[in-house]
């Protein structure tokens, strides 16, 4: 008889040999379905576990700046870029922490991903939503903070930017 999977936690960290070429959703997702309860949301679990692995990858790991997809050419632009930078890192890491516990109306599941850039302001960020949503940008860049947010019941930034903790219950 197999046992329900309820109380636990589980810490995986990249480095950079591994963030090469290695994605580590399918692997976590595999852990997530172990869990019966949350097979039912593994969809929005893999749109939160991938926003947060891009943005820990793209902008904290390889430093880009989404801008780069508003000029003509600039989405092909960034994905070479991001190839680019991939091939010759030789240094960072990305950690996921992720924790399950069982509540009176369910589950929650804490994932907290942190990487070993620079952070970003998340302030200034959130100020410039505006240009961020513009009609020019909405299909390139600039929805990953508000899509988390709009899947997870909180989302916190910690400073200097290069941590993040969602909240899914």
């Amino acid at each position: 008889m197999r046992g329900n999977l309820a109380d636990w936690s589980m810490v995986f960290e990249l480095g950079a040999t591994s963030l090469k070429d290695f994605d580590p959703l399918p692997l976590l997702l595999n852990v997530i379905d172990e869990v019966p309860n949350l097979r039912k949301h593994r969809s929005h679990l893999y749109t939160i576990l991938s926003e947060l692995y891009a943005n820990a990858l793209e902008h904290g790991v390889l430093g880009m700046k989404s801008e780069l997809k508003l000029q003509e050419g600039g989405f092909s632009q960034y994905y070479d870029l991001r190839h680019q930078k991939l091939l010759s890192l030789d240094s960072g890491k990305i950690t996921f922490n992720i924790n399950h516990h069982l509540k009176s109306s369910g589950g929650q599941l804490i994932i907290e991903v942190k990487d070993t850039g620079g952070g970003f302001d998340y302030n200034y960020d959130q100020s410039q939503e505006s240009i961020l949503n513009s009609e020019v940008s909405r299909n390139y860049f600039g929805r990953g903070l508000t899509l988390l947010t709009s899947l997870c019941d909180s989302l916190e930034v910690f400073p200097p930017g290069n941590c993040i903790r969602v909240v899914y219950d």
